[in-house]
Order: C-alpha cells, then sequence, then structure tokens
C-alpha cells in the first residue's frame, strides 16, 4: 500500500518509478541505501577527499506539541516514532575548507566559554558566568547553522528527503 503511494507519488511529479535520486522541488530525494554521485553537494564540484557520513533522525513535526508535557515524554516519543537514515555527503575542496573553519570557530568558541566559566569560579564574578553562557549560546547557534551540511526535509521506511543540497547539485 506504501510503496503504491510512492509510485503514484512519483508519477505525479513527473518521476519515471524505479529512479534512485530525484529533485522534488528544492529537496533532493534518495533511496535510503543509494550512495551519491561523487560531486559536491553543494556546488556540484569535483568531490574531494571520503565522503562525510551522516547520520539523520526525522520525526513528524506534530509531537513536538508534546514538549509542554514533559522533555522525558517528547524525547520517547520521538525516539519511538522518528525514523533514521545514513547518507554520505560528498564535498570539493572550497566547501570542505568551509566546514573545517567553522567546525574550529565552534571549538573555539567552546573553550573560550569553559574558560569563561573557570574564570568566573576562581573570581567569584557572576559577570564572567554570564559571559560563559552568552559564549555557549554562541557556539551552539554559530554550529547548528554552519556546520550542518545537510539536513532531512521527511525520512519515511524506504525515502530521504533532503533540504540544504545546493541548486547547481539539484540541477534545473
Amino acid at each position: 500500500q506504501m510503496a503504491k503511494q510512492v509510485i503514484f507519488q512519483k508519477v505525479r511529479e513527473g518521476i519515471t518509478p524505479g529512479l534512485q535520486i530525484w529533485r522534488s522541488e528544492k529537496f533532493l530525494v534518495l533511496r535510503k541505501d543509494t550512495p551519491l554521485p561523487s560531486r559536491c553537494v553543494k556546488c556540484n564540484g569535483p568531490q574531494h577527499g571520503n565522503k562525510i557520513q551522516r547520520k539523520l533522525f526525522w520525526h513528524p513535526p506534530w509531537i513536538y506539541v508534546l514538549i509542554p508535557a514533559g522533555l522525558l515524554v517528547y524525547a520517547i516519543v520521538a525516539t519511538v516514532i522518528g525514523k533514521r537514515a545514513a547518507v554520505d555527503l560528498p564535498l570539493c575542496v572550497e566547501h570542505r575548507r568551509l566546514r573545517r573553519r567553522d567546525l574550529l570557530i565552534t571549538w573555539l568558541l567552546i573553550l573560550l566559554c569553559l574558560g569563561a566559566f573557570g574564570y568566573a569560579i576562581a573570581a567569584g564574578s557572576g559577570w564572567w558566568a554570564l559571559v560563559g553562557l552568552s559564549l555557549l549560546f554562541a557556539a551552539a547557534i554559530y554550529g547548528g547553522l554552519r556546520t550542518t551540511i545537510v539536513g532531512p526535509k521527511r525520512i519515511d521506511d524506504n525515502f530521504v528527503w533532503l533540504k540544504g543540497v545546493g541548486p547547481e547539485f539539484l540541477g534545473p
């Protein structure tokens, strides 16, 4: 039944059934076990080095309504209902360099945060604890936004919809 729905959806989108990778609007859709071509997922340039393996997790957005009931309830339901997929992402030289830079900045912010917390304890200063907390938030936001290569838009039993793939990789 579900496979039939997927095939009909593909036909409605003008896709030949049996394809392993295709574009659906601004998303890349692929079978869970399908490797991506050796082209950068951001700019479609030639792959440099090994692919970067990412384990993705997705759950339906309605599960967020459980957060007021408690984070533990939300976490349990999300874990049980959520879907997982592993994808190997190719990157070019430039996007690997940008990713390394962003990882370095994130780790520097974390180290500065720890230093500020340590100084706050040693000096007994609440001001430095606030600086440390601000640096922690900065590291989380910067790292979350800048180091994520692609993210799941949706995952089901057979397919993964990826967001964040460059328009050049998606093609016309």
